[in-house]
């Protein structure tokens, strides 16, 4: 049997993998405009910072595929202390896993069709640019999935580490406070009525901090996990 401080470590490990690979993502991060207007200066804008497009989705790829076996060990870390929240988390996060990699698979796609737009010119622009924005749509589709389950995982750990105090109760509360911030950006306010426009332009910002949060969570309760791991005493 694995000792118990032994799986603690890796998800500490893993953890901090993680925020490396999707903080190498978010700081070379090459926006793509699916408006049909800007589809075509987009794939040129690819095009032209090639390199930085592909470390981006290249992080976000890594990170997605270590983001499975970190949630893994954060499920072994915490079966014990409540085995519901630690499978939600274990089932929000893995399956993030599986969307962030769909996600990396279409924009990789529109980095090819990037370099096929620049190489055709107008012979078949038309089609490469509508071939990119179904892609760039398919792609922020998963994303946002990705980013949603994410925050529930992140929401029911911290949660768990609320309830079962075992672990300061702040570094808790920060999860859930980041993990809801992702889990509302693109579930609520993103998909607000076109009325209330001034509102839901805020839903990526409000997910890309509920990430950010998310992303330092992972630094503490890696920082945490190497260091002390979870005491079987809860906090009075």
């Amino acid at each position: 049997m694995i000792d118990d401080r032994i799986v603690e470590r890796a998800a500490g490990g893993l953890l901090l993998l993680v925020v490396v690979a999707f903080g190498i993502s978010m700081a070379t991060f090459v926006q793509f405009d699916v408006d049909r207007e800007e589809v075509r200066a987009s794939l040129i804008a690819v095009n032209a910072d090639r390199e930085l497009y592909a470390a981006s989705w290249f992080g976000t790829l890594i990170g997605g595929m270590l983001l499975a076996p970190a949630a893994g060990a954060l499920y072994l870390v915490f079966r014990l202390h409540d085995r519901a929240l630690a499978l939600l988390g274990l089932t929000g996060l893995l399956t993030a896993s599986v969307a962030f990699v769909a996600a990396t698979a279409a924009f990789f796609g529109i980095y090819f069709l990037a370099d096929d737009f620049a190489l055709t010119g107008g012979a078949h622009a038309d089609s490469i640019a509508s071939v990119a924005r179904a892609m760039g749509f398919a792609g922020y589709t998963a994303w946002a999935a990705g980013t949603t389950l994410a925050g529930t995982g992140v929401v029911s750990i911290g949660l768990l580490i609320v309830r079962e105090r075992r672990m300061p109760t702040p570094l808790g509360l920060w999860a859930m406070a980041g993990g809801a911030a992702m889990l509302l950006g693109w579930s609520v306010v993103t998909p607000l009525p076109q009325a209330l426009d001034d509102v839901r332009r805020y839903g990526y910002y409000i997910t890309a901090g509920g990430a950010a949060g998310s992303l330092a969570f992972f630094v503490a309760l890696a920082g945490y996990l190497l260091a002390k791991g979870t005491p079987t005493a809860r906090f009075r």
